[in-house]
């Protein structure tokens, strides 16, 4: 959307518009997050480092959680 709220917001002066589009410096981020709190499309998010291993152990949880689902749904639809 490019409004710059998130720009107006940023007590580090760490966002410029670019283009429409908002860049983060990250060198000046102090990961505050109040641009996260001012944009109102969600444009802006946190983001988390994640190790491979604990991707692979979250989409496996997610994958049993999903195949549990669609158990479910089969249930209920042989039912009907």
């Amino acid at each position: 959307m490019g409004c710059g709220l998130c720009v107006q917001d940023c007590p580090q002066g760490a966002i410029n518009l670019i283009g429409g589009r908002a860049e983060i410096d990250t060198g000046r981020c102090n990961s505050c997050y109040q641009c996260v709190d001012a944009c109102p499309q969600g444009a802006i998010f946190k983001t988390t480092k994640v190790s491979p291993e604990e991707l692979e152990a979250t989409v496996g949880v997610l994958k049993n959680q999903t195949d549990d689902m669609i158990q479910r749904i089969d249930r209920l639809v042989n039912k009907a």
